[in-house]
């Protein structure tokens, strides 16, 4: 068998798969990680601490990103309708 020939699927599955599957884990572990960090920023950004929101949103400068975090916040909030202010989670995430 000479070397320029392609190798049957199966040997490339055989070796692919362990790696493949390791690299879902990775992902997984990544994901909990960030997972465990959105907790931790919930716990910093509460009233006690005013100026946490801004800063966290000065943190990225793209545009579209600090729009999600509007977006996430706002649905994430609970909201009371008063006279004055009638439908504020729409007219905020209109602006998404």
């Amino acid at each position: 068998m000479t070397t320029d020939q392609p190798q049957p699927i199966s040997n490339f599955d055989k070796h692919f798969t362990p790696i493949a599957v390791e690299l879902g884990r990775l992902v997984f572990a990544w994901n909990e990680l960030h997972e465990e960090l959105g907790l931790m920023f919930e716990a910093v950004l509460q009233p006690k601490n005013p100026g946490a929101a801004l800063a966290a949103w000065r943190t990225t400068e793209s545009d579209r990103a600090q729009r999600k975090m509007l977006e996430y916040a706002v649905k994430a909030t609970q909201w009371f309708q008063t006279k004055e202010r009638p439908s504020t989670p729409e007219d905020i995430l209109w602006l998404h």
